[in-house]
């Protein structure tokens, strides 16, 4: 269990299906305890029952959605199929036409798409602090390459000097 297991964890979910790892289990309604005990007891209980035909419906209308999805993907590969009709073609625009809209849009993106988006994510000083932090980030990493270029320079020319001067030396001295 990790870094928690000698602690107490609380988790608190309407998905039954997490339910058979927990040591306890309790069962509120309108904010009172109704049952309590481990899964094995709690399970055997008609409330538990009464809880998983609520759960139940909730999955059907998962897969209903799955299906309308897959039923949508085959719809519109018909409507872009060479061997489609014009009729086709005209009854599947007429099913929905902001999905057809939407498939269609061509262009570019307005600025108010680009405000909603910067507005959902933070706000226009978040904006402006990441990229002045990014300018400043590159600022510090050009002088960086400055100074070493200046270093670098400024010990060669003092490594040809030094050997300059040996150079004049020892012909000097022969």
């Amino acid at each position: 269990m990790g870094l928690l297991r000698h602690s107490t964890r609380i988790l608190v979910t309407h998905q039954l299906h997490h339910l058979k790892t927990a040591d306890k289990v309790i069962i509120l309604r309108n904010g009172e305890i109704e049952i309590q005990g481990s899964f094995e007891e709690v399970s055997k209980t008609p409330l538990f029952d009464e809880l998983l035909e609520e759960e139940e419906p909730e999955q059907t209308e998962e897969v209903l959605r799955a299906q309308m999805k897959r039923q949508r993907t085959i719809s519109i590969q018909s409507h872009t199929s060479v061997s489609t009709t014009a009729d086709e073609k005209a009854h599947d625009e007429n099913d929905d036409p902001q999905e057809t809209a939407e498939l269609m849009e061509t262009g570019r993106v307005s600025g108010s798409v680009y405000r909603k988006y910067f507005h959902a994510g933070g706000s226009w000083a978040l904006l402006v602090f990441t990229f002045v932090s990014i300018i400043l980030a590159q600022v510090v990493t050009s002088a960086g390459d400055l100074w070493l270029t200046h270093w670098m320079n400024t010990v060669e020319n003092t490594h040809n000097n030094d050997t300059l001067q040996e150079d004049r030396i020892i012909p000097n001295t022969t």
